[in-house]
């Protein structure tokens, strides 16, 4: 009897255990990415490509004026209507490497790949240096971050482009890969 009270006792504390820690949901090498030519059905979201159940903010922004993909891309202006593509991704772990790009096309070069914790102050980051440019005008911006152990809480960020340029700035194919983890090798040296 006694047995059977102790499993049964450790089964529950597992399922409890368990119940609390929230999962990682976007495991390494995972991929999503949005081309802007699906809206979500209200049209505030573009469906993601690989997966119908996930959206990515500033589906009002659809524009066929210019395109990198495709007939669409994301039509974003100063001020309010300043960020376009988001896409949140919560109960990340400590020590998670991404991969993100994103195509932009602008009269001054601006435009803004940009990744934020909740609280901006723990974490942000942006890339405005392009790594491909095509004659057209398109520009890809693509940067590699990692997500360090944060001390406050934090486990939800955002993934977006940012419009911080003083006219119009296109952007198109907004892609988030989840990277292995990196090992980083420290050669301590005497001098």
């Amino acid at each position: 009897m006694k047995q059977n009270l102790l499993v049964f006792l450790s089964f529950l504390l597992s399922g409890f255990i368990t119940s609390c820690v929230n999962q990682d949901n976007f495991p390494v090498g995972n991929i999503m990415d949005c081309d802007a030519e699906k809206l979500s059905s209200n049209k505030k979201h573009f469906i993601a490509n690989q997966d119908s159940s996930f959206f990515f903010d500033g589906g009002k922004k659809q524009s066929n004026i210019e395109a990198h993909s495709g007939k669409y891309s994301a039509y974003t202006t100063p001020g309010s209507k300043a960020f376009a593509l988001g896409f949140k991704l919560k109960y990340l772990k400590a020590d998670s490497y991404f991969k993100i790009s994103v195509w932009r096309k602008s009269k001054d070069g601006k435009g803004a790949l940009v990744v934020s914790a909740k609280n901006s102050k723990n974490y942000y980051t942006a890339s405005i240096n392009a790594v491909e440019k095509r004659k057209d005008g398109w520009e890809k911006l693509e940067m590699e971050i990692f997500i360090p152990p944060l001390d406050f809480g934090e486990n939800t960020f955002s993934f977006y482009a940012w419009n911080n340029s003083s006219d119009t700035v296109y952007f198109d194919d907004f892609k988030i890969e989840r990277l292995p983890v990196k090992t980083i090798l420290f050669i301590m040296s005497s001098l």
